[in-house]
């Protein structure tokens, strides 16, 4: 997958390359993300997902719900500090998405973690 992004008046050039694991969901990770999960998946629109990852330091965090063009639908966690360590956080979906695959996307300023959604 490939886009770009925009922050203030500077755009940036982004590529991102997925490979599917067994458990129904992929990761694409930087060395900021010693691991990332989600569960459960797939699920049903309108229900939550538990988010589990472990940063490698201390992180000003934004969560996001990406659609399967990398489209921005929803921040579900805008740059939140973040400790080093294990995080679990849950967040509830919006009862509006339609079936199909979408992405969970976790950014720092030290790099980024994409995680497969699958909604039924």
């Amino acid at each position: 997958m490939a886009g770009h992004s925009k922050d203030a008046t500077n755009y940036d050039f982004s590529l991102a390359r997925y490979h599917s694991e067994e458990g129904g969901y992929i990761i694409d990770q930087d060395k900021t993300f010693q691991s990332v999960s989600l569960y459960p998946n797939p699920v049903l629109a309108g229900n939550s997902i538990n988010l589990e990852y472990t940063l490698m330091e201390d992180e000003d965090l934004s969560i996001e719900l990406l659609s399967i063009s990398g489209k921005l639908l929803e921040v579900l966690s805008e740059k939140q500090n973040r400790k080093a360590g294990l995080h679990k956080e849950n967040f509830i979906l919006s009862g509006d998405l339609s079936s199909g695959i979408y992405f969970v996307r976790l950014t720092s300023s030290q790099g980024s973690a994409v995680v497969r959604l699958e909604i039924n």
